[in-house]
């Protein structure tokens, strides 16, 4: 073994020992050296490394880089090769299929499926709840578009919103619901005319636009609290009264649609929908940050935007000059615009190099 200067590593030697900076591991023994691998080692001000003699193992090690797929690309890529993600994609998975079958059960009018779903998801979410679930739904919405995966989705962050803004027991039970039920509505129209929700004339956008309330129609008669069943008719009012489908104003809204609504927008930036472009988290930040004051609840709005900020946090971006950086801290004043470390441990703070946007996060 013998310690090589991290600017002098070369690609394809081994790594000797495990590697760990800020309290884990972040290089692995064995691990073979690539330019990914010398990247993470930079962004964590590693000097130096214990690398393996090769002299005995040259012929091996071709042949392991030939066929090599690297074993570092993010933190997200860690994260899905846990059994805890692979058992919670299984389940995400298999429940998409359910909320599937519940809304054509609705649809059909079978309430029965509401109530069913109602506790089953609702039970998924709660054995799921952890500082875990934003990584796992990021890997997730890797996945084409569903409606039935986007209700899952708001439902489980709506959850996670509603621990941030201490709601109680009761009242995280029912906004949960109305993100788990705030778009069934769609279900009235065909899914060739959801899948190209973006492409529509405005006059089938307008029709559109009816879908909270024939959701709220769909559900009027089921076991579902009144407040979910408003929530759901009010999750598209805004309080400058530009939403619909009744253009309510602040103090007319329901706190729960204003909930969901900014979890609801949010999941929709950074979901890859056909004919949409597809936001990343920071983009979808900085919406937020721009129109909040005009559609949402304040309180509410400043939460969850910073929540979700802060739980970037140590996640590899891409910036649109080729760049690559961890992010480090996130300013208060400009929460889509973060302090980045680069490779070579010089930083950039992007809510001074306006030149600079964030085009990927992983």
């Amino acid at each position: 073994m013998e310690r090589v200067y991290i600017n002098d590593l070369k690609l394809g030697s081994r790594v000797a020992l495990n590697i760990s900076a800020h309290g884990r591991t972040i290089v692995t023994k064995g691990t073979v050296v690539t330019k990914n691998i010398i990247t993470i080692l930079k962004l964590n001000s590693v000097i130096s490394v214990p690398i393996q003699s090769t002299d005995d193992r040259v012929d091996e090690i071709k042949e392991e880089l030939m066929t090599y797929d690297e074993p570092f690309s993010s933190k997200l890529d860690k994260i899905a090769k846990t059994e805890e993600y692979k058992r919670f994609a299984k389940d995400y998975i298999q429940k998409s299929i359910e909320v599937k079958q519940a809304f054509n059960d609705v649809k059909n009018g079978d309430l029965e499926g509401a109530k069913k779903l109602s506790e089953d998801t609702l039970e998924f979410i709660k054995q799921n709840t952890n500082n875990s679930m934003l990584d796992f739904l990021s890997i997730l919405r890797n996945r084409d578009y569903s409606l039935y995966e986007h209700s899952l989705n708001v439902a489980a962050l709506t959850s996670l919103f509603a621990g941030w803004l201490n709601l109680n027991e009761t009242e995280t039970t029912e906004v949960t619901l109305v993100g788990l039920f705030h778009d069934i509505g769609k279900i009235s129209f065909s899914e060739e005319m959801i899948k190209n929700e973006y492409r529509l004339p405005a006059d089938r956008e307008l029709e559109i636009q009816m879908h909270p309330l024939y959701g709220f129609k769909f559900l009027k008669n089921s076991d579902l609290p009144e407040n979910v069943k408003r929530g759901i008719l009010e999750h598209h009012e805004y309080v400058n009264k530009e939403g619909y489908p009744r253009q309510l104003g602040m103090n007319e809204i329901s706190p729960y649609a204003q909930i969901v609504g900014i979890v609801e927008e949010y999941d929709t930036a950074i979901t890859r929908i056909p004919y949409k472009h597809t936001k990343t988290p920071f983009e979808a930040i900085k919406e937020l940050e721009d129109t909040w004051f005009e559609k949402y609840n304040g309180q509410y709005a400043m939460t969850f935007i910073d929540r979700i900020a802060q739980s970037y946090l140590d996640s590899f971006v891409k910036l649109s000059n080729g760049a690559i950086g961890k992010v480090t801290f996130v300013n208060n004043n400009n929460k889509s615009r973060p302090i980045i470390k680069l490779e070579d441990n010089t930083f950039i703070d992007l809510s001074e190099r306006k030149d600079l946007q964030i085009i990927e996060v992983f």
